[in-house]
């Protein structure tokens, strides 16, 4: 599937991603909470974690 990124304005490439995650992390309160999720909130969440790691979709090959 092609995507877009705000950094890359005009750029869409192909990339492929999980169908299904799951994201572990904590609230405001420090509480442990799990995120199982797919589709196309699942396809944002990786793109923007990548961001977090300094990765854009025109690094990926």
């Amino acid at each position: 599937m092609e995507e877009g990124c705000l950094s890359l304005p005009g750029v869409y490439l192909p990339v492929k991603r999980a169908k299904k995650i799951v994201v572990a992390g904590k609230n405001i309160k420090g509480e442990k909470v799990i995120l199982e999720t797919e589709g196309l909130l699942a396809k944002i969440i990786q793109h923007e974690v990548e961001h977090l790691d300094g990765i854009l979709i025109s690094d990926k090959k």
